[in-house]
């Protein structure tokens, strides 16, 4: 997966963190989809608000990054596999997905 360096600001590659599922909560919503929810302008006024409200910050600018409740600057993947390791957020965004998508 790609990501920014902080240091130099090149994007660069790096592996990819192991997510946790939920105990089979069969409510994952795969990284592809969250990048096509954060960036596609037809859900975005759903989604930033929900993200928003689950702590996380949408930073202008491809790709897309995110800044948490502390501050710290997220990438798309950081942001994704913290999500996931949420159930209650997890839960959020993917009812949120659901209701867009039908």
């Amino acid at each position: 997966m790609s990501a920014l360096c902080p240091s130099c600001g090149q994007e660069t590659l790096r592996a990819r963190d192991c997510v946790v599922d939920i105990a089979p909560s069969g409510w994952s919503v795969t990284f592809l989809d969250f990048v096509q929810l954060v960036t596609d302008p037809a859900y975005r006024p759903t989604i930033l608000p929900l993200l928003r409200a689950l702590g996380y910050e949408t930073l202008v600018g491809q790709p897309p990054r995110f800044r948490d409740r502390t501050g710290q600057i997220r990438t798309a993947e950081e942001t994704h596999a913290s999500i996931q390791c949420d159930e209650k957020m997890q839960y959020s965004l993917y009812q949120a997905a659901m209701n867009l998508w039908r």
